[in-house]
């Protein structure tokens, strides 16, 4: 059986075939955060090695800004004895977070400025729909 979904409406319908089956679960990656204004980690990265940057360097802000990424992170790589982009046991957002934003309650602090600004975008509005009408609970 194939069903096109084209819109949330189309999605509603799809499920409601289905009804009385088992429970449907809706999962959800960084793009859905990432549309409502909520950095990705990658962004959170690439942010924080600027400022390892700009920290170590001098400079300004925008001017750091302004540096590509592959300079910032092979910069990172060689300079920084702490950031390994190929440490299995480690991300790269753990070693940033954990060697740019300190103490731990910096950290906290960093995220909520982040989250600010953030609004629900499309996708969660009308994912708050389908929990209206019932067919996802949270």
């Amino acid at each position: 059986m194939s069903i096109q979904i084209g819109s949330v409406a189309d999605l509603v319908i799809a499920l409601d075939q289905f009804h009385g089956r088992p429970k449907h679960m809706l999962l959800l990656g960084a793009g859905a955060s990432a549309s409502s204004g909520v950095p990705t980690a990658e962004d959170l990265v690439l942010e924080l090695l600027r400022m390892a940057y700009r920290n170590r360097k001098g400079g300004a802000e925008d001017a750091t800004r302004l540096q590509p990424e592959t300079k910032v992170r092979a910069w990172a790589t060689r300079a920084l004895r702490w950031f390994n982009p190929n440490r299995r046991n480690q991300s790269e957002y753990e070693q940033v977070m954990e060697n740019v934003v300190r103490p731990a309650a910096a950290r906290n602090e960093f995220l909520r400025s982040k989250l600010v600004k953030a609004k629900p975008g499309k996708g969660y509005r009308s994912l708050g729909a389908l929990i209206g009408r019932g067919v996802f609970t949270a």
